[in-house]
């Protein structure tokens, strides 16, 4: 799903501070992708290039020989979304909200997305990854899926 990150270009500054949540992703064209796979058993969908931070056209190929595909990411189960009716199996993995957002603190620091020390990081998981976490909890996500798995 990260190849789906609207281009930095194309975010404001408060975009920018916000990458990741729901709306800096092009959900319609998420869409548009998995639903013309679904339907022919092909297609091809964006990478993400970690060096630049955005996303590259083109990355990934799936031809008709491919018998399974697995899509992770966030808000592949948000309503506004639509995209959770693609889907033949849905798997939400659950995790008490402290220990996520620990993870993902620690995540920020080890890949250096973060540079300027843990309470940078704690900030940035506070004003940015919790609001994203409560936004996917609220909207139901969880029960969208067929199977929960607790980690």
């Amino acid at each position: 799903m990260d190849g789906y990150h609207l281009p930095l270009r194309f975010l404001d500054e408060e975009g920018k501070r916000r990458r990741g949540a729901a709306y800096t992703f092009d959900a319609s064209s998420f869409r548009a992708d998995l639903e013309h796979l679904k339907q022919t058993g092909a297609g091809v969908f964006p990478g993400w290039s970690h060096t630049r931070q955005d996303p590259e056209p083109g990355q990934i190929r799936i031809g008709p020989e491919t018998t399974r595909v697995f899509v992770e990411g966030l808000y592949v189960l948000m309503d506004s979304w639509q995209t959770h009716p693609l889907f033949d199996l849905k798997i939400f993995v659950a995790c008490d909200l402290h220990t996520a957002l620990r993870r993902v603190e620690t995540r920020l620091l080890e890949c250096g997305i973060v540079t300027d020390g843990r309470e940078a990081a704690r900030h940035r998981v506070e004003t940015n990854d919790r609001l994203n976490a409560e936004a996917i909890l609220a909207d139901g996500c969880r029960e969208r899926a067929d199977f929960v798995v607790q980690t």
